[in-house]
């Protein structure tokens, strides 16, 4: 990969709610990261998709399912704990309407952290986030699933999943950076295999230009594939979403992805894998003694 070579993280949901999200507005990273922490700050970059907003307000958006949100003050720790970028792309962003997400992007903001994936119309919503790593132009690409978070392309939406036109984005985009990063949020929930859509989908983004694809929503990790020589991670489980008694124990697994970027569109993936704790939902790197 030659000698000009930058490592980043990918994980999958981050919702900062219920004791984590305590934790974490006090600042109290250390409890709530654990081992973790070495290696977000190891890295170049980290991207994760928060997957709740970051609000005060109590204007639920109608909608079926739970309206999800967590406490701006979380967003210091998140910095602090290595947290660089956020994607906004997926179905709970919108869960407290439009004051919600500009009080997250407020929140964001104010603590330097990137994000994208959303925006004022769907054009806006699907621009690239390009990101300079020390000379390595990277780019990150979102795109979500229609669940509550696009009501009209004159809107404020999210990025959204559209085959055949995410396809010719990413070959344009593909051109203009030295590695492309695309995060997919869609597919079946608590399910532990890719179903064929998704993997047909995942494999034409590589075709068309991905350096490496990543999907997340499913709450569980989901196998991963290295498809002409790009890798696609087809389930990256939860990275920080409370826990419990009545969460199956694949709610409690996760994926960070370490990557190895290099010039040339060049990317290797490792696994890291994180476990819950069952009780409060923090989180630790998962013994070498529990893989299975």
């Amino acid at each position: 990969m030659g000698e000009h070579v930058r490592t980043m993280l990918v994980a999958g949901d981050l919702a900062p709610i219920e004791r984590p999200g305590q934790l974490l507005a006090e600042g109290d990273i250390q409890r709530v990261f654990g081992d973790v922490l070495p290696v977000i700050r190891g890295a170049d970059c980290f991207v994760v998709n928060l997957e709740c907003p970051l609000t005060t307000s109590t204007e639920r958006a109608i909608k079926a399912g739970p309206n999800m949100k967590a406490d701006p003050r979380v967003a210091p720790a998140l910095k602090e704990a290595g947290i660089a970028i956020a994607s906004l792309a997926n179905n709970h962003i919108l869960d407290y309407g439009l004051d919600g997400l500009r009080q997250t992007q407020s929140a964001l903001e104010s603590n330097s952290i990137q994000w994208y994936g959303v925006g004022a119309n769907a054009e806006k919503a699907k621009a690239v986030l390009f990101v300079d790593l020390d000379g390595l132009r990277l780019g990150l690409l979102a795109y979500a699933e229609r669940e509550f978070n696009w009501q009209g392309d004159s809107q404020w939406c999210t990025s959204v999943l559209e085959p055949a036109e995410n396809v010719l984005q990413i070959q344009e985009v593909s051109a203009q950076c030295d590695a492309l990063i695309v995060l997919v949020h869609g597919g079946p929930e608590n399910w532990h295999y890719p179903s064929p859509r998704i993997v047909k989908l995942c494999r034409a983004f590589a075709k068309a230009g991905a350096s490496a694809v990543f999907v997340s929503h499913a709450h569980a990790i989901m196998g991963s594939e290295v498809y002409q020589g790009i890798p696609i991670v087809y389930g990256l489980g939860n990275f920080l979403f409370q826990s419990g008694d009545n969460k199956p124990m694949s709610w409690r697994l996760g994926l960070i992805e370490r990557l190895r970027v290099g010039m040339g569109k060049s990317v290797q993936v490792e696994h890291v894998p994180i476990l819950a704790d069952v009780k409060t939902g923090c989180i630790r790197l998962l013994a070498d003694e529990e893989h299975r």
